[in-house]
C-alpha cells in the first residue's frame, strides 16, 4: 500500500496487487518468454498427518530456456533462497513426470528415470503456501523457508495435481527434448575423454580435428568418408548438422 503526497498533502492511498494472483504473476512474469506449454494453475488445502493445515497454490509454465525460474511466498512474503516448500514441491514433481512419461510408454526401462534436472529446465514456477502454523526461516530477514512440514505440505498438493492429456504432452515433449540433447551431449563427451585416454596408440589421428567437420547434433548422427579433400569440400557446405564429413587420402 502506498501513500501519494503533494505539498505534504495526502492525495490517498493506492493499493498495487495481482486481480487473479499468482496466475496473473505468471503471465506478467513470463510475458517476454516463447512458452511451450499452456499454464497450469492448482490451489489445494492439504492437511498434514499432524492436523496442520495449508492452502498450496501453483502457477507454472514451460518456456524455450534451458534453466528454471522460481518464485516462491510463504503467507504472503516472498523467498527468495526457496526453502523446504520449493524443496518438497521439486521431489514430488519430479516423481509425478517420471509416472506420467511410463504411463505415455516415453520411459520404457523399470531403472531409468529423467533426473529433476532435466524435469525442470524450461520451467517457470510461482508457488505460494499459506500455513495455518508458525513457518519457521532459516535466517531474521525470512529469506528461506526452514520449516520441515512445509515439505510435506508442497509434495502431497502436486501429488493432487490434476493436469490435462493435452498439458502432459507439451510437459513431456518439451522434456524429452531436454533429455536427448543430454543424451548427445554425454556421448561427445565420452567419445572426447576416449580421444584423450587414447594416448600414443592414437598419434595416428593426430590430424584429425583438423580434417574433421563434426557433427553438431548427435541424434541418430552420421559421419561420410570421402576420398580426398575436394570432395570433402562440398559435402561440409552441404552436410546436415547431425552428419560429420571425414577425407581421407
Amino acid at each position: 500500500e502506498l501513500i501519494e503526497k503533494d505539498d505534504d498533502k495526502i492525495l490517498g492511498d493506492w493499493k498495487y496487487y495481482y486481480t487473479n494472483g499468482i496466475k496473473d504473476m505468471l503471465k506478467i512474469k513470463s510475458a517476454e518468454e516463447k512458452l511451450l506449454t499452456n499454464p497450469v494453475y492448482s490451489s489445494v488445502n492439504v492437511t498434514a498427518d499432524t492436523g496442520e493445515t495449508c492452502l498450496v497454490e501453483m502457477a507454472f509454465c514451460y518456456c524455450e530456456k534451458s534453466y528454471e525460474q522460481i518464485y516462491s511466498f510463504v503467507n504472503g512474503g516472498y523467498t527468495p533462497n526457496d526453502g523446504t516448500h520449493v524443496t518438497g514441491w521439486k521431489t514430488a514433481y519430479t516423481s509425478l513426470i517420471n509416472k506420467l512419461a511410463r504411463e505415455n510408454d516415453i520411459l520404457k526401462e523399470k531403472d531409468k528415470n529423467l533426473s529433476g534436472e532435466i524435469v525442470r529446465k524450461g520451467l517457470f514456477l510461482i508457488l505460494s503456501i499459506k500455513m495455518d502454523c508458525r513457518p519457521m526461516f532459516a535466517e531474521q530477514t525470512k529469506r528461506t523457508l526452514n520449516s520441515p512440514i512445509a515439505r510435506t505440505f508442497c509434495s502431497r498438493a502436486v501429488g493432487q495435481l490434476q493436469l490435462q492429456p493435452k498439458e502432459v504432452k507439451q510437459i513431456l515433449d518439451k522434456i524429452m527434448l531436454e533429455q536427448k540433447a543430454e543424451e548427445a551431449a554425454q556421448r561427445k563427451r565420452e567419445a572426447q575423454e576416449k580421444i584423450a585416454r587414447g594416448g600414443k596408440s592414437m598419434n595416428s589421428l593426430k590430424d584429425l580435428p583438423e580434417k574433421l567437420a563434426d557433427a553438431n547434433d548427435f541424434t541418430d548422427a552420421e559421419i561420410f568418408f570421402c576420398e580426398g579433400d575436394s570432395a570433402a569440400g562440398n559435402a561440409k557446405i552441404t552436410k546436415a548438422l547431425n552428419q560429420a564429413i571425414m577425407p581421407l587420402r
